[in-house]
């Protein structure tokens, strides 16, 4: 399923947050719905470059944490705590563990008067 398809994925134009919400360097985790049926998502802030991604392991569909648990981010890689598997956040691309050359699923964002919004 694509992201854009999910029912409780945020909607184009929705504002996510204001990019001094979000730390250098760090990954924030961004909720919509609730219960095991919510939409999850990730965003990652290093200087100038943000990045957004569905909080989906693309190896068993599973979300790269555990309920209630952070997101693991260590050099600037995204970390699968089920299956050790290892995205690069400027790609979300996967280039350790098992699903090598899977990729997480982009979520683009743009920012209008410092407010990041989904496109």
């Amino acid at each position: 399923m694509e992201w854009k398809k999910h029912p409780f994925a945020p909607r184009t134009g929705e504002t996510l947050c204001h990019i001094n919400e979000l730390e250098d360097g760090n990954v924030t985790p961004f909720s919509f719905g609730e219960g095991k049926e919510a939409f999850s998502m990730v965003v990652y802030k290093r200087e100038e470059m943000i990045r957004a991604y569905w909080n989906l392991c693309p190896h068993f569909r599973i979300p790269l944490n555990k309920p209630g648990g952070g997101i693991l981010l260590y050099n600037d890689v995204l970390w699968c705590v089920h299956h050790s598997a290892e995205f690069r956040v400027e790609d979300g691309h996967c280039f350790s563990g098992p699903c090598q050359s899977g990729a997480l699923e982009r979520i683009d964002l743009e920012q209008i008067d410092g407010e990041l919004k989904i496109v």
